[in-house]
């Protein structure tokens, strides 16, 4: 009896053993989880004209956004910003760089790593040397890992940019909450913009954001300024946060906002055969608040349609 009672106290303990370490477990990993953003926007370097955040999970399970970035990435043979094993992205564009880290689940991390390190033929595992390689568009890409599942890559004139991720950044709080509250509600897509940094880079833009001078344009009265993009039953909705600083400044980027518009909606449609880029240009809706612009547009599934 003596001894069925210690064998029953040891079996509850080893099973309260258990718990209080599976307990501990969830809630590292739910910290792991929850510092995703803070972490990956954290690694970028500081003075950059657009940081932005990609919830990749959510993105993959997307039902227009999803296949259509799939299908682009088919294009270029490049799955592997869409990996399985990859959990964020974050992006930031400078005045002669871009930079992307990217956090790796643990249990893929190895693989995802690896697969990067091939495809830039890279010679030394990425957690011992940077790998610098020359890139087709010119310039130089730069891989290395900033810890064990966070891998980050550079775009840029200057090979030693990568050794700028992950050594400390400037981020603002504001950046980071209004980040964090956005993918919270749903964004797949979060991006910061410094609009005075961002005209200055749109000057000479980067191979592939060209489009970008128009909204560094446009933005001109903002302090700052938060794009989303989120999923809904019409589409893709975007929608412009711009803090300009005071009334009168607002209602000048309305005023702006209202007229790019409808310069890039005409522009648009007469390129293109069909009347989607109508939808987007009649979906435009901005209202000054205080000294701040909201505005959004919707853009509808068939621009995502994939042949």
């Amino acid at each position: 009896m003596h001894e069925n009672s210690l064998s029953g106290r040891g079996r509850l303990l080893a099973v309260l053993l258990i718990a209080v370490l599976a307990a501990g477990a969830w809630y590292w990993w739910n910290r792991r989880q929850g510092s995703t953003v803070e972490r990956l926007l954290g690694a970028l370097p500081d003075e950059q004209a657009l940081i932005a955040y990609i919830d990749v999970p959510a993105l993959r399970r997307a039902p227009t956004l999803g296949p259509w970035l799939d299908a682009k990435l088919a294009e270029q043979n490049d799955a592997l910003p869409l990996a399985s094993g990859v959990r964020g992205v974050s992006v930031a564009v400078g005045a002669n760089a871009i930079y992307l880290a990217t956090a790796l689940d643990l249990s893929e991390a190895a693989a995802v790593s690896y697969l990067a390190q091939k495809r830039a033929g890279c010679t030394e595992p990425l957690d011992r040397a940077v790998c610098t390689t020359a890139a087709p568009s010119g310039g130089t890409l730069s891989m290395r890992l900033l810890d064990d599942n966070l891998l980050g890559i550079t775009h840029s004139t200057d090979p030693a940019a990568a050794e700028r991720l992950g050594a400390g950044s400037a981020l603002r709080e504001a950046d980071l909450v209004a980040a964090q509250q956005s993918l919270d509600g749903g964004a797949l897509i979060w991006a910061g913009l410094n609009p005075r940094r961002l005209e200055a880079v749109m000057r000479n833009p980067p191979e592939g954001w060209v489009n970008l001078s128009l909204v560094a344009r446009a933005l001109g009265p903002a302090q700052h300024a938060y794009l989303t993009a989120r999923e809904g039953v019409g589409g893709v909705t975007l929608e412009l946060h711009a803090d300009c600083g005071d009334p009168a400044s607002a209602n000048e980027l309305q005023s702006v906002l209202g007229g790019l518009n409808k310069m890039a909606g005409g522009l648009m449609a007469s390129a293109s055969s069909g009347t989607p880029w109508k939808q987007v240009v009649d979906s435009f809706h901005a209202r000054v608040e205080g000294d701040s612009v909201k505005a959004t547009w919707t853009l509808p599934a068939e621009l995502f349609e994939t042949p």
